[in-house]
């Protein structure tokens, strides 16, 4: 039994206080987006040394980290969190982190670009399932009043991500090579997908789960007109997807970082490093939880 297994309902139910076993469930989902970011970034912070072994081009690698990956990423994330509202979402959270962990693997016995493109695309399709569904269950154990700090908590695991893949191969490439990096990290989400498959739902059973996954996916569609009409209704929900937008902007720029580091500056990328991963870890973990906190105090 995983963490907050126990617990009962939570923001949506209108319960004034996190519920028994909340902030546990809390570490373990902040952990599963660590091990998220940290699959996603393996690729570009390894980027010198898979583009020399793989023989690949800087437009291939750039279609490695990008559209490549963000394409089915964007396009299913909707489609995801209404499966989430359908179905078991312990297990599909398990299903979709499992499914990324297997291919994280076997991108790191990629022999070309051809080899590594697929898992590239597919990991997408495992990693679009988390986040709808982990914040779907942490509004379960947190009251609204506190759902700024605990997002702002489960998002300090994509800077702790970031920064952790710096830390690898800064200290485990150079010894063991990126492939086995890749192969270890995926070996990880395998047994953390295991764990969290074990998890029990908190949620009371929805009259319309027997309609299975496709039915919610179909409804997608019928969502639109009241989507369009939130966008009207709140302009700060406009701003804050564009703004969105716009941070990711300079996410993928980035994505060129250690090669630009490396081959064209000529840095010694170990301990430089080193210094960003504590970057990542101090500054982007703070703004994270600061930055839920003094939401939720906005708020009030």
């Amino acid at each position: 039994m995983g963490p907050g297994a126990e617990t009962g309902g939570g923001g949506g139910n209108g319960v004034d206080t996190a519920t028994k076993g909340a902030f546990g469930f809390l570490v373990f989902m902040m952990v599963l987006n660590i091990l998220n970011i940290l699959d996603r970034q393996l690729l570009p912070t390894f980027g010198p040394e898979i583009k020399a072994d793989l023989g690949l081009t800087n437009g291939q690698f750039g279609l490695l980290t990008g559209i490549m990956f963000t394409l089915l990423y964007g396009i299913l994330s909707p489609f995801m969190g209404l499966v989430a509202d359908a179905v078991h979402r312990p297990r599909f959270a398990a299903f979709g982190v499992g499914l990324w962990s297997l291919l994280t693997a076997a991108s790191g016995l990629a022999k070309g670009f051809g080899s590594l493109a697929i898992p590239r695309v597919l990991i997408g399709v495992g990693e679009s399932t988390l986040t709808p569904t982990a914040l779907s269950m942490i509004s379960d154990r947190f009251p609204a009043r506190q759902l700024g700090f605990a997002s702002g908590f489960y998002y300090a695991g994509v800077p702790l991500g970031s920064g952790l893949a710096y830390l690898v191969a800064a200290s485990l490439g150079p010894v063991i090579g990126w492939r086995n990096c890749f192969l270890l990290i995926g070996g990880l989400g395998l047994i953390l997908a295991v764990w969290l498959a074990t998890f029990r739902e908190t949620r009371p059973p929805s009259p319309h789960a027997g309609e299975g996954a496709l039915k919610a996916v179909k409804g997608m569609l019928s969502l639109l007109p009241e989507l369009m009409a939130a966008l009207k209704r709140s302009p700060a929900l406009v701003l804050t997807i564009l703004g969105g937008i716009g941070v990711h902007l300079a996410v993928g720029a980035a994505q060129f970082d250690t090669i630009w580091w490396k081959e064209e500056l000529g840095l010694e990328t170990g301990p430089l490093f080193m210094k960003v991963a504590l970057m990542y870890a101090t500054v982007g973990v703070a703004g994270n939880i600061i930055g839920g906190a003094l939401g939720d105090w906005w708020l009030k």
